[in-house]
């Protein structure tokens, strides 16, 4: 890993003009060394600030450091990625792009505390999904919608609504996504804490229709 490190890091010095060797460099980076990733990023997108793909990365970049984080650091980090996302959004080329980054807009602005456009967004996800039913991801964009929407209402004390969208959430007819790693157990979780447990068991029946990873 240091010998392809060092390399790496001379390539991004002889051609640090080159936005699309600086966003190789940072793949390289993501996991080990994600400020300098995070560093190779930013320069490609001052390169070229049009492009769609450095602020989406940086978004994802962002969302990473959400694993084992809570509190401000976990929050400032969720707005950081969905400030990023959001740029990415306004800059996709075509409906069909958008559709597809609909799904992480909405979660990152959840979970930046933004409640209001995490239900924008979930919506618009809905919504656009009757236009993609016959694309792959149609049935992440069902489930992550419903459970973003889900999620806000239980925040509200609308448990109603919460336990109703959580069984939409379940309808999904699945996608390669939630096919091989399983749906989202969020509002499952936050609904036994409400002591739901008859939908959420009804949540779990309904996965298994399309979770079939791990089944004899």
């Amino acid at each position: 890993y240091d010998k392809a490190k060092s390399l790496w890091l001379q390539q991004t010095k002889a051609q640090e003009t080159n936005a699309t060797v600086l966003g190789n460099a940072a793949n390289f980076f993501l996991i080990h060394d994600r400020e300098i990733a995070k560093d190779l990023l930013e320069k490609a997108q001052d390169l070229e600030p049009e492009n769609p793909e450095w602020p989406e990365k940086l978004g994802h970049l962002h969302s990473l450091g959400l694993l084992g984080t809570s509190g401000q650091t976990k929050t400032e980090l969720a707005s950081e990625s969905f400030k990023q996302l959001e740029k990415s959004y306004a800059a996709a080329p075509s409906d069909q792009d958008k559709f597809y980054k609909l799904a992480d807009l909405a979660k990152m602005a959840y979970e930046a505390g933004n409640l209001q456009k995490a239900e924008t967004y979930a919506n618009d996800l809905l919504a656009q999904a009757d236009h993609y039913k016959n694309d792959w991801n149609y049935g992440n964009a069902i489930h992550h919608g419903n459970l973003i929407v889900g999620r806000i209402a239980l925040k509200s004390d609308n448990v109603e609504k919460a336990k109703h969208h959580l069984i939409l959430a379940g309808k999904t007819p699945g996608s390669p996504q939630l096919n091989s790693f399983g749906p989202n157990m969020a509002l499952a979780k936050e609904l036994l804490e409400q002591n739901e447990r008859d939908t959420v068991l009804q949540y779990f029946e309904l996965c298994g229709n399309f979770w079939k990873m791990g089944q004899i």
